[in-house]
């Protein structure tokens, strides 16, 4: 018996996944009209963000590189992330020593740990002497304006022939705030050049090529009691030792702010950085061609469940184009159709988080920070 040969292949974007809904829901798909689809996309939203609160997605973790600011604690964190799982001072091994920018003369201050000039550069190339491992690469933006763009690393054995190694991701450039970028594969090579993708010349103050044996620490979690109890928040150190995870809505956006303390000072800005295990919510819904950013395992789960939010909340003449009469036997039957989405829409959601684990071995760690800072 021949098979499709493929798993998982079956596509199955948010406008399937609404007409189902609707369908156990008790409705025809084709008389729906826009606003009915409208608000059934609200719905959608609220239930993926929802299920953070129930539990860990596990496909919403991401681990991220993260910007420190001189004399400050606070480390600020993208939109989207719920919650901070572990923080990590990253010492980062940096690179220090001349460069070559834009192909011509030696350049002495863009690896250094001081204040300096800004330089305007095409490309930055480093000859490390020998073949060495480079992992991590910052880059601190002069000027005063915001640049929005991407950098290539490519590599070479002799300084002439150049082989791309990778674009790295469209960022947008902060001035006087690091953006850091972790390099996979990492490379190896004695000669390495960053390059600049935008048109004209690219204003840097600074950059950082970690290399090789660049360590990630755990900070010490403190509670708010014990962070807002210390006797000078301000205090100044070349590395962090503990961090205060503060849930906050600043600015409007909804996420974490991390306090760590020592407070970073020069040495630290430029020698180190966080490093972050998160959670973020699910992405929003998009178009309905687009896909929904769940497992296809959790499909039965999200369909039952917001089919039983729109019996919940959408009452038939916003929906439908011909609403049908409002009548007891009307009523009783969609009684009976939401208490059925309900009690399935439960039973997938015991399914779909059964599933949300991993077999690794439970690792108990006792907390020694109290008499270790």
């Amino acid at each position: 018996m021949a098979t499709s040969g493929t798993v998982s292949g079956h596509p199955y974007p948010i406008r399937k996944l609404l007409d189902h809904a609707f369908m156990r829901a008790g409705y025809e798909v084709q008389k729906i009209v826009p606003e009915g689809m409208t608000i059934a996309l609200d719905l959608l939203y609220t239930l993926c963000t929802d299920l953070i609160n129930a539990g860990f997605p596990l496909w919403t973790r991401q681990y991220l590189l993260l910007n420190i600011t001189r004399f400050s604690p606070n480390v600020t964190f993208p939109r989207g992330v719920v919650d901070i799982l572990q923080s990590y001072w990253r010492s980062l091994n940096p690179y220090r020593g001349v460069c070559t920018v834009n192909g011509g003369g030696p350049n002495s201050t863009l690896f250094s740990t001081e204040e300096e000039a800004d330089v305007p550069i095409t490309s930055v190339m480093v000859d490390f002497t020998t073949v060495t491992i480079l992992n991590t690469i910052g880059v601190l933006l002069g000027g005063a304006v915001e640049v929005t763009t991407s950098l290539t690393v490519e590599t070479s054995s002799d300084g002439i022939t150049w082989t791309s190694s990778q674009l790295l991701p469209s960022t947008t450039f902060v001035p006087g705030d690091w953006s850091y970028f972790d390099l996979d594969p990492s490379t190896q090579s004695q000669y390495v050049r960053l390059g600049y993708t935008g048109l004209g010349q690219l204003a840097v103050n600074h950059l950082n090529f970690g290399l090789a044996n660049g360590v990630d620490t755990p900070l010490g979690i403190e509670n708010i009691d014990d962070y807002f109890t210390l006797p000078n928040k301000a205090q100044l150190s070349n590395r962090p030792v503990v961090a205060y995870v503060d849930r906050q809505i600043t600015d409007g956006i909804d996420g974490p702010i991390l306090k760590i303390w020592g407070v970073p000072d020069q040495s630290a800005f430029f020698s180190g950085t966080i490093t972050a295990l998160t959670r973020r919510y699910i992405q929003d819904p998009g178009t309905l061609r687009d896909d929904l950013e769940i497992p296809r395992r959790w499909i039965e789960c999200v369909q039952w469940t917001l089919a039983e939010k729109i019996l919940a909340e959408i009452p038939a003449s916003i929906l439908l184009a011909d609403p049908p009469e409002l009548t007891a036997l009307k009523l009783q039957e969609r009684k009976q159709r939401l208490e059925l989405c309900e009690r399935r829409a439960k039973e997938a959601r015991l399914l779909a988080w059964s599933e949300e684990r991993t077999k690794a071995p439970i690792r108990i760690t006792p907390n020694i920070s109290p008499y270790t800072k």
